[in-house]
């Protein structure tokens, strides 16, 4: 359906298409494909002058198809970008926060965007800093970790308490 209808956006003159959602990275786990195959798909049966901007995506979800995935940034008409939110540098931290992907998801992604694109990329990350217990070593590792993978784009933003969760 995707593909179907990035080829009737394109055809009625549409220039940008952007796959977004929630978690982009996790599409199709449900149906047997992944991101990347959609991807490959609309490139290789949707021609035309248009570019394709892909969404956030969770590195942990991003694993089991990262070199595929990275395969498709070869082609001019996928915007060489992509948001990978890691949150904190220190995977007691994630966990504290709920999120199931550690700092080595996050660094195996970046680092192989980099060693494959280099300077030609745009890496976008999302950081919360103050969450709860979190202790000077913790954002010593979170500092770390920005030094080692380069994000292009660091999203920092101060922990906010949402009502009713085990954070606030």
């Amino acid at each position: 359906i995707i593909e179907s209808q990035v080829r009737q956006l394109t055809s009625d003159g549409c220039k940008e298409i952007q796959l977004t959602g929630q978690d982009c990275a996790c599409y199709g786990f449900d149906i047997g494909t992944n991101l990347a195959e959609l991807v490959q798909r609309i490139l290789a049966h949707v021609p035309g002058d248009y570019k394709i901007r892909l969404g956030m995506g969770n590195p942990r979800h991003m694993a089991p198809y990262l070199e595929a995935l990275l395969d498709c940034f070869a082609d001019e008409r996928l915007y060489r970008f992509i948001h990978v939110p890691v949150q904190s540098g220190s995977d007691r931290v994630l966990r504290a926060m709920n999120r199931r992907h550690t700092v080595e998801d996050y660094s195996r992604v970046a680092g192989a965007i980099a060693e494959r694109f280099g300077d030609l990329f745009t890496l976008s990350t999302d950081l919360i800093v103050g969450h709860p217990g979190e202790t000077q070593e913790d954002f010593d590792l979170t500092l770390k970790l920005l030094e080692t993978t380069r994000p292009t784009v660091a999203n920092i933003t101060r922990f906010v308490a949402r009502p009713g969760t085990p954070a606030a």
